[in-house]
C-alpha cells in the first residue's frame, strides 16, 4: 500500500508514496477518522463539558508548537 521512491526536486531525499490501493482506502480511513472524532467529541462533551475539556486541552498543548499555532489563529488567549 506504500512504497518508498526517491525525491523528484533532491535527490538525496527518499518519500513515501501511496500505491494504487492505499489510494483506494484513504477515504475509508477518512470516514473512519470523521466517525471517531464525533464519537469521542460526543463523549467528552456529556461526560466532562467543553469548558473542562478547553482547560485540559489548553494545560497539555502548554510550551508546544501547538499552542503556538492555536493562539497565533486567536483560538485561545
Amino acid at each position: 500500500m506504500i512504497y518508498k521512491g526517491t525525491s523528484q526536486s533532491d535527490a538525496r531525499y527518499s518519500v513515501l508514496y501511496l500505491t494504487k490501493e492505499g489510494k483506494e482506502i484513504v477515504p475509508k480511513i477518512i470516514e473512519k477518522e470523521q466517525q471517531f472524532d464525533k464519537e469521542l467529541a460526543q463523549f467528552l462533551e456529556k461526560n466532562i463539558g467543553l469548558e473542562q475539556m478547553m482547560s485540559v486541552l489548553k494545560e497539555y498543548l502548554k510550551g508546544t508548537s501547538s499552542e503556538k499555532k492555536l493562539k497565533m489563529r486567536s483560538m485561545w488567549e
